[in-house]
């Protein structure tokens, strides 16, 4: 029997302090926001997304992505609050590719982006890890992590997916399902396949899905 411990998917470190101060901003004055976006990019993650930032400028250029939301306390007459969210590529293997996200709002500035995973144990058969059964999958904790693999971003349903394979076959992988709420995205599902048997059978590790 051989146990495994995993900190799926793979991402950078956590825990970073970026915060640069906005000023409310108009559609006209997206692209300076898109700037201060980007230095924030390259002041973060000048070393871990150097792929990125060593290559041609419209390598470490932002998608831009816009939300909205409200406070359940927030009168009525109060308009929406406006989320802008910025995508920046970081860094690519042969069938994955790694993005981090900042997020911009009138009243706190830009900040970088953490998305809650969970860490866990995974217990095979035999000595084999790769080709062996899977005897169990166990939640071991939640942390922080920076970067999404293969993500997407749903803004009509409010999500950011992702899907990260762990070999090019596409038969081991660990998938994750973020709900914007209230100016945050909230893990709701996370899937772990972690048998090497060329089939897709995912275990479901978190659930929150019938909660919202």
């Amino acid at each position: 029997m051989t146990k495994i411990t995993r900190l799926f998917p793979l991402g950078l470190a956590s825990g970073l302090c970026v915060i640069l101060a906005l000023p409310a901003l108009g559609q006209e004055e997206n692209a300076g926001e898109a700037e201060i976006a980007r230095a924030a990019f390259e002041a973060a993650y000048a070393e871990e997304c150097s792929w990125s930032l060593g290559g041609s400028p419209d390598m470490a250029e932002p998608e831009r992505f816009e939300f909205s939301y409200r406070y359940e306390f927030d009168d009525a007459e109060m308009p929406d609050r406006s989320y802008r969210l910025y995508r920046f590529f970081c860094s690519q293997g042969a069938y994955n590719q790694n993005h981090v996200y900042f997020a911009a709002e009138d009243d706190t500035g830009i900040v970088p982006v953490q998305f809650a995973v969970p860490a866990f144990d995974v217990v095979y058969e035999d000595d084999d890890e790769r080709d062996g059964a899977v005897e169990a999958i166990t939640v071991t904790g939640f942390h922080a992590q920076a970067t999404l693999t293969n993500s997407e971003i749903d803004e009509g349903a409010g999500t950011i997916t992702s899907y990260g394979l762990w070999r090019g076959l596409g038969d081991a992988f660990s998938s994750g399902t973020w709900v914007f709420a209230e100016g945050r995205f909230v893990l709701v599902r996370f899937e772990v396949d972690a048998s090497y048997d060329g089939e897709v059978t995912p275990e479901t590790l978190v659930d929150y899905t019938g909660l919202r």
